[in-house]
C-alpha cells in the first residue's frame, strides 16, 4: 500500500492529483478548508493553512502494510496582486504563513514523525516560474515561491535518501488564474498576457499536470534535479 498526503485537495491540482492517485490505489489524507472527494480511500482533514496552530497539531500516521509515503504541499495563494508599498500587512503576514510557513511546519512534522518508517518518502512541494522572474503586483507570490525552491534544496542536502522535488508546473487552468484576470490592470501590468494565454486556450488543464506528477513519483529518475519546471521535461 502507498499513501499519500496533499494539501488543498479541494480544486485544481490538488484535486485532480488526489483523484489520479485514489485511481491507482494509494490511500490519500486530504487537508483542505472543504471537502469534496467521496471515496473509501479518502480521509478529509479541515484544515486552513492560515491557522498555523492546527497545521502544527497535524499527525501523519503510517501502518504496517505502507512501503512508500508522500507528501505533496499544492496549496497556495497568490496573495494581494499589487504593487510593494500599495499591500495590506494582514496580506503580507497571510501569503508567508500559507505559501511558506505551512509547508515548512508539514514537512518537518513529516521527517520528525516518521523518522522510523522504513519504506520510501516522497517529498513534492508545488511552485512557480515566478520563484525565478519577478512579476510586478506578485511580490509575496514571487519570495514566498522562491523561498519554497530553497527549503526544497536545503532538504536535499539534509537528506538525501529523501526524493525531494519542488516544480514549477507552468500556466494551469485553476480558481488562481481565474482571480489573475479578474485583477483591474491598473494594478497588474501582465494582465493582458494572462487574458491572451486563455483566450488563446495556452493553459494547461489540471488533469495534464497531475499526470506528469504521478508519472514523476512513479518513475523518479525523471525528475531533473531538485528544482524544475514540467515544462522542461
Amino acid at each position: 500500500m502507498k499513501k499519500l498526503y496533499i494539501t488543498g485537495s479541494s480544486s485544481g491540482i490538488g484535486l485532480a492529483l488526489s483523484n489520479l492517485f485514489l485511481e491507482i490505489g494509494f490511500e490519500v489524507e486530504g487537508m483542505a478548508r472543504r471537502n469534496v472527494i467521496k471515496h473509501p480511500n479518502y480521509i478529509h482533514h479541515t484544515l486552513d493553512l492560515s491557522d498555523l496552530k492546527l497545521v502544527s497539531d497535524f499527525k501523519f500516521s503510517i501502518n504496517g502494510e505502507v512501503d512508500e509515503v508522500v507528501l505533496i504541499n499544492n496549496a497556495g495563494w497568490l496573495g494581494e496582486v499589487k504593487p510593494i508599498g500599495e499591500l495590506q500587512s494582514e496580506n503580507i503576514q497571510r501569503i508567508n504563513d500559507i505559501n511558506i510557513t505551512a509547508p515548512f511546519i508539514l514537512i518537518n512534522s513529516f521527517l520528525s514523525q516518521l523518522k522510523s518508517f522504513g519504506g520510501k518518502k516522497t517529498i513534492i512541494n508545488i511552485s512557480s516560474g515566478a520563484a525565478q522572474y519577478p512579476i510586478k503586483s506578485w511580490g509575496g507570490y514571487c519570495a514566498s515561491k522562491a523561498a519554497i525552491d530553497m527549503f526544497s534544496r536545503v532538504i536535499k542536502e539534509e537528506h538525501p535518501e529523501i526524493a525531494v522535488m519542488s516544480i514549477a508546473p507552468g500556466v494551469v487552468d485553476t480558481a488562481m488564474q481565474k482571480a489573475i484576470r479578474e485583477v483591474p490592470a491598473e494594478h497588474f501590468e501582465d494582465s493582458a498576457r494572462f487574458h491572451d494565454m486563455h483566450n488563446s486556450g495556452e493553459l494547461r488543464s489540471s488533469d495534464d499536470v497531475a499526470k506528469q506528477i504521478v508519472d514523476l513519483i512513479e518513475n523518479k529518475e525523471k525528475a531533473l534535479g531538485t528544482v524544475f519546471s514540467l515544462r522542461e521535461l
